[in-house]
């Protein structure tokens, strides 16, 4: 199973003014301070430090959303599926509207080849129609469509996704990847993975991709630079040794 993009931003929330002294401070703030070091011990990989904070700004302030949304994002990191499902079903409880929330859900379900229910929640994720990242969510439909083999669905939301971000490269690159599949389709192919590359340079399998098509068209000089290309980004990988292959064969 293709792997889906796990759309999922880290961002920090502001802290208050700092009480005077005397002055109790409110839960949320304090929750707040727990929470921010949770999350710079997530992002340096600390994932049981992270844990203890963010179950600490939940002990105080229950209804701290991020808090639950980065348990949730520290369970998944565990492979506890059912505890990351529970935390991202409190973080909704508290606010409905948090599209993340649905998107990572989604994910899991993905994760767990719960294909209908991964769909439900990454629909429900753009009922927000103030959502800040629905080309995510698009290109993850779009991925259980393509390997559900709904082939005219999975271009359709790729397509989405890169009319809302058109420097989207991973949105070109599948659309790249569902024209091949569809056949007779090699033109369209060819001008995604092309912008897929021009957007993305230094991600290999656009370039593998443009020298396969270019050598089906017999365009060899072209076709040989773009297995040059993967073998110079990522010497030692299975694509690189296969784009290796398909140079020798030309010999």
């Amino acid at each position: 199973m293709k792997k889906i993009l796990l759309a999922v931003g880290f961002f920090g929330i502001m802290l208050g003014g700092c009480a005077t002294s005397g002055q109790s401070v409110p839960p949320e703030k304090e929750a707040s301070a727990h929470f921010k070091l949770g999350e710079s011990y997530l992002n340096d990989g600390a994932l049981q430090a992270a844990f203890l904070e963010f179950q600490k700004a939940i002990g105080i302030y229950p209804k701290d959303k991020l808090s639950h949304y980065y348990l949730g994002h520290v369970y998944f990191r565990q492979k506890k599926n059912q505890d990351a499902l529970k935390e991202f079903a409190e973080v909704i409880k508290i606010d409905p509207g948090y599209s993340d929330a649905y998107n990572y859900t989604g994910v899991i379900y993905e994760s767990m080849g719960n294909l209908d229910l991964a769909l439900k929640n990454f629909q429900l994720a753009l009922k927000n129609k103030l959502y800040e990242k629905p080309h995510f969510i698009h290109y993850n439909i779009g991925q259980i469509f393509a390997n559900q083999n709904r082939l005219k669905e999975a271009a359709a939301e790729f397509s989405e996704a890169t009319q809302i971000d058109p420097g989207y490269a991973d949105a070109y690159r599948a659309l790249g990847e569902v024209y091949l599949k569809m056949g007779s389709h090699e033109k369209e192919a060819l001008s995604h993975f092309e912008e897929a590359v021009r957007l993305a340079p230094e991600e290999p399998v656009g370039h593998f991709r443009l020298g396969e098509i270019y050598w089906k068209q017999k365009s060899y000089q072209k076709g040989e630079l773009e297995f040059k290309k993967v073998i110079s980004l990522f010497p030692d990988s299975d694509l690189a040794k296969e784009a290796k292959k398909q140079i020798e064969r030309r010999k």
